[in-house]
């Protein structure tokens, strides 16, 4: 049984330090991707930027980078997926406080979408030696707008999963030791009747009625209680994601997580 225990405690205290682990690993790779990003959308090089924004999404993905990816498929004339991303992004911030002038984009890029997708009216018959010229399509300007320029990490709800998968964990360590000191009753009630057998006294019914008792319950408190750390400790992981994760505010052509 106390074998059991060790391993009981070992699985929380593994499971915690993986999850803490994998979240700090996609963390930096989500900074080092980010960082190449703002750089190369600074140089104009929209399709590296692209690229570097996506592994950034791809190791963390938060919303607010939807935001940049749209704006480098504009850059780039890729319309269609420009807008995409910016309803991607207003659907997965709910309000974000761009999101006045994302709408716009949306607005005007659709209605370039559609002035596309309009067949030209036929061309009125004109004497053999003239050769008509379509009238070009005009597409409103659309002005250029900052990416993504600074994220402050949100406290309300992460502070929640933080303090309530901190409470679970406790509470499984605490069920931890008490189905340890139950097992530990259970030993010292198998001792005595060994001890008891040894010395060829009585046998004591209730003695070892106890003894059982103790262990199936030190057992199931023991399940129970690892699997309280386990829980505990996933919630405090999605809590410290959380706690991480960028709000957004635009300004400037830089993005600033709060790493």
């Amino acid at each position: 049984m106390r074998q059991a225990q060790r391993i009981v405690g070992l699985i929380g205290i593994v499971t915690l330090l993986l999850l803490c682990g994998v979240a700090g690993a996609d963390k930096k790779t989500a900074k080092d991707a980010y960082v190449r990003g703002i750089k190369q959308y600074n140089l104009g090089e929209f399709k590296a930027a692209l690229a570097a924004f996506t592994d950034a999404y791809n190791a963390h993905p938060d919303p607010s980078l939807l935001f940049n990816l749209g704006q480098c498929h504009r850059q780039l004339g890729e319309r269609q997926k420009a807008v995409t991303l910016y309803r991607s992004y207003l659907r997965e911030t709910g309000e974000p406080p761009n999101a006045t002038e994302v709408r716009r984009l949306v607005a005007v890029l659709e209605e370039a979408l559609a002035k596309e997708h309009v067949k030209p009216a036929e061309p009125e018959k004109a004497p053999a030696s003239v050769t008509p010229t379509p009238a070009p399509v005009e597409v409103a300007p659309v002005a250029p707008t900052p990416i993504v320029s600074h994220v402050d990490a949100p406290r309300g709800k992460s502070r929640v999963k933080l303090i309530a998968g901190a409470t679970v964990a406790a509470l499984g360590v605490g069920l931890v030791a008490s189905g340890a000191a139950l097992e530990a009753l259970a030993g010292s009630a198998s001792d005595k009747l060994t001890a008891a057998d040894r010395a060829q006294g009585q046998f004591d019914q209730s003695l070892y009625d106890r003894g059982k008792t103790f262990e199936v319950a030190g057992i199931a408190t023991l399940a129970v209680g690892g699997a309280l750390v386990i829980a505990g400790a996933v919630v405090v992981a999605v809590g410290v994601r959380e706690r991480n994760r960028p709000v957004v505010t635009a300004k400037n052509n830089a993005i600033r997580f709060g790493f």
